[in-house]
C-alpha cells in the first residue's frame, strides 16, 4: 500500500523544509569556529561553514527519510499479515459451509461427538442472545444480512452468563483446556474430563442451534477462545 501523491508531496515539503531549517541552522553554528578548531587535519583544506552545514544537513534529512520509509515498510507488512490471516480463516469456515466433507465429520473429536442442546429458536428470549446476555464473552467482529462473526473468549477460572445462539454455527477453536457445559437448568450436556482422548485443537465444528447454556472454563491458565461463525440465512 504505497502513500497517495498527495501524501507524498507533504512529505517531500516537510523533508525540503527541515534540511532548510537544519541547514540553516549548522550554517550559524559551524560559522562561529574558526578553521584552527579542534579536529582539524593540518595540511587538508576545510570546507567553508555553509558548505559543512549543506552537507551535514543533507546527510541527516536522508537518514531521517531512511527511517521514515523502514517504519512505514514494517507497518505495511503488519497490515498484510492481518489481511492474511482473517482472509484465511474466513475462506476456510466458507469451504467448511459448502464442503463439510472435506473437514470430516462436524462436531467431532477423537473422543467422539461433542454433545450440545439445539430446539427451536422462537422458543428462547430474544434477551438470551450472546451478544446480549453475554457481551464480555461474545465480541462481534462481523456481522451482516448474511453472518455474524463472534470472537469468543472465556478467562481462566470463569463462567460466561447463561445465553443462546439463534443461528446454525460454525465454530473455530483455537485453545481451550478442560471446561464444563450446562444447560439452562443448571444440568451438565458437556465435561471435557470425561473424553476418552483430550481435544485436540484446533478444532473445527458445525452446530445447530445452540440452546441457552454456559460454559465455565476449569483451566487456571489457559484462556478458551474461539472464533464462531452464525450463518443467518
Amino acid at each position: 500500500m504505497r502513500p497517495c501523491r498527495g501524501f507524498g508531496i507533504w512529505v517531500w515539503l516537510f523533508t525540503h523544509g527541515l534540511r532548510r531549517g537544519l541547514y540553516s541552522c549548522a550554517a550559524s553554528r559551524l560559522g562561529a569556529q574558526d578553521d584552527g578548531c579542534v579536529g582539524a587535519v593540518p595540511g587538508v583544506p576545510r570546507l567553508a561553514p555553509r558548505e559543512r552545514a549543506r552537507t551535514w544537513a543533507t546527510r541527516r534529512v536522508y537518514s531521517l527519510r531512511r527511517e521514515f520509509k523502514g517504519r512505514m515498510a514494517e507497518i505495511e507488512y503488519m497490515t498484510r499479515i492481518r489481511i492474511l490471516t482473517v482472509t484465511a480463516l474466513v475462506w476456510m469456515m466458507v469451504a467448511m459451509l459448502t464442503n463439510p466433507s472435506a473437514f470430516g465429520q462436524a462436531a467431532t473429536t477423537n473422543g467422539g461427538t461433542m454433545p450440545y442442546k439445539t430446539g427451536n429458536p422462537a422458543d428462547w428470549p430474544k434477551e438470551s442472545d450472546a451478544v446480549i446476555a453475554a457481551p464480555k464473552n461474545h465480541k462481534v467482529l462481523m456481522e451482516n444480512d448474511h453472518v455474524r462473526v463472534l470472537d469468543v473468549t472465556i478467562p481462566p477460572g470463569e463462567k460466561e452468563p447463561l445465553h443462546s445462539h439463534r443461528w446454525p454455527s460454525v465454530l473455530y477453536i483455537i485453545s481451550a483446556g478442560d471446561f464444563v457445559d450446562r444447560d439452562g437448568e443448571g444440568h451438565v450436556i458437556l465435561d471435557t474430563r470425561t473424553l476418552k482422548e483430550p481435544l485436540k485443537l484446533p478444532l473445527t465444528m458445525w452446530k445447530e442451534p445452540e440452546a441457552p447454556h454456559s460454559a465455565e472454563n476449569l483451566s487456571k491458565t489457559m484462556t478458551i477462545h474461539l472464533i464462531r461463525v452464525e450463518i443467518k440465512k
